[in-house]
């Protein structure tokens, strides 16, 4: 995205921000924490714009990838069962 010039429109900057958005709908993004007020947080931010599963411990995870996939991968460093 560029810097918008006083010609450029709001509806331009819209349209580019939603077409950027709907490339990674279908993108898959794990988040994985033991804090469910972080796993809420993060939930709330990124399920607008990617397809997110939330996981409470690093074993839960495991297995939903394994099975599942994932594009992306958000981890706790300190994960209780695997870290």
């Amino acid at each position: 995205m560029q810097w918008t010039s006083k010609e450029s429109s709001m509806e331009q900057v819209v349209k580019q921000t939603t077409t950027t958005a709907n490339k990674f709908q279908h993108s898959k993004v794990i988040v994985i924490d033991d804090n469910a007020d972080i796993r809420k947080y993060i939930h709330s931010i990124l399920s607008p714009l990617f397809q997110v599963h939330l996981c409470c411990d690093g074993e839960e995870a495991y297995h939903y990838i394994t099975t599942n996939g994932a594009d992306l991968i958000l981890s706790d460093v300190m994960m209780p069962k695997l870290s």
